[in-house]
């Protein structure tokens, strides 16, 4: 494994000599910072970043869980509508989360990981059938049930629960709940009701494990961000800085292996796919917000690279202009405004209406993520030592 590296003289070298970044004249939010990049400064910049994302997201799953359980306690279309907003206002912004996947968002076999994420968006592990028998054995109601199978719980599950409908299941015949006659048994106004009773119960698991990322992350409480600074010095979690910002930089990967691949690449027919195309695979099927959670996505990697802030807060690009690698910076910017300008353009209310109606465009989504992609795994891992994940190496679609 690649450790620290000539990354860390020329920084050493830039700071003895006491060198200043020029301000460009360009205005360009992301690199127009004069301080002295240092990694120690970098690391904390993304910690305080990412600590500040979650402290977002624990107020809206917060608030989610109050609006799922007032629309299952007092059922109707205004509670009900209530709980479906604050359901989008929680996965919009964990869907920027989704790419900071590092420390206890993570699974237990990284640095930190406290395998938070999987309890609160296990995507692309659904189950609806799953879900659907738990309504009808009321599972949802047990003392155990947030240690139920992720893919019956999380912001995934509760999306089915509060934006489906239709009085159907997605069990076969053969299931119990089917052959067994419990599930028409039931009759539409039970569904809907348990439905409703079932994503209280999520949303109350979601602002709980909400709550626990956030005081991991707190600076009055567990000080993650901590954590990444020691690692200049040799901490406890991070060994070096070099492994700190290995474990960031497989976090941006996100846009290539889940982005890239799973979510665009598969539902297009390019990646896993054996018919022209996959629609099915897209995410966020019944509130329709599968181009929105990309745009999310990359709003996230932009925070990451760049900062936070507007891009004034310390991040990766401030590393690489440090050492003389600002071009990289430019690479990504420009791969980055591509794919988001590629997404603006579609003009279909989602991912699934796109691949049918502008399918060209949704390629050209691809193209500018594959780019994107291209410049992480090639420049940006090359020029500062990092070493690729494993569930990217080997990827040249």
């Amino acid at each position: 494994m690649k450790r620290c590296s000539i990354l860390f003289v020329l920084v050493a070298a830039t700071a003895s000599l006491g060198c200043k970044r020029a301000t460009p004249t360009n205005g360009d939010a992301g690199t127009s910072r004069a301080s002295e990049a240092t990694r120690e400064q970098v690391l904390r910049g993304i910690g305080e970043c990412t600590a500040s994302e979650v402290a977002s997201f624990a107020t809206k799953a917060a608030t989610f869980g109050q609006k799922a359980n007032a629309a299952a306690t007092v059922p109707s279309d205004a509670t009900r509508k209530e709980a479906q907003d604050a359901w989008v206002a929680a996965i919009d912004q964990w869907e920027r989360l989704e790419v900071m996947q590092f420390g206890p968002a993570a699974t237990k076999a990284h640095p930190g990981g406290q395998d938070l994420r999987g309890s609160i968006y296990a995507w692309p592990l659904t189950s609806r059938c799953l879900i659907e028998q738990q309504i009808v054995s009321k599972a949802y109601e047990g003392a155990t049930f947030s240690t139920a199978l992720s893919s019956s719980r999380g912001l995934g599950a509760a999306e089915y629960l509060l934006f489906y409908a239709a009085p159907d299941n997605a069990c076969s015949a053969g299931a119990t709940i089917n052959a067994d006659g419990m599930w028409n048994a039931l009759g539409a106004t039970e569904i809907a009701a348990r439905r409703l009773a079932y994503a209280g119960a999520v949303a109350t698991d979601i602002a709980a494990v909400g709550t626990k990322l956030n005081t991991a992350w707190d600076p009055a409480q567990g000080n993650f961000v901590n954590e990444l600074v020691k690692s200049v010095r040799g901490g406890s979690i991070y060994k070096t800085d070099q492994t700190a910002f290995n474990s960031v930089s497989d976090a941006l990967f996100y846009v290539e292996a889940d982005v890239k691949d799973t979510k665009v690449a598969h539902p297009l027919g390019i990646l896993n796919c054996t018919t022209p195309t996959c629609p099915e695979g897209v995410e966020s099927p019944y509130a329709k917000r599968s181009l929105t959670h990309i745009v999310n996505n990359l709003a996230g990697f932009r925070k990451l690279f760049f900062g936070c802030n507007d891009g004034n807060g310390q991040a990766f690009d401030d590393l690489l202009d440090a050492i003389g690698a600002s071009s990289i910076n430019t690479s990504v910017k420009v791969a980055l405004e591509q794919a988001e300008a590629a997404l603006a353009s579609i003009t279909s209310p989602d991912l699934e209406t796109a691949i049918a109606q502008q399918n060209d465009k949704v390629r050209a989504v691809h193209t500018a993520l594959k780019k994107l992609a291209d410049v992480l795994k090639t420049e940006f891992v090359t020029v500062l030592d990092l070493e690729l994940p494993q569930r990217v190496e080997g990827d040249n679609d």
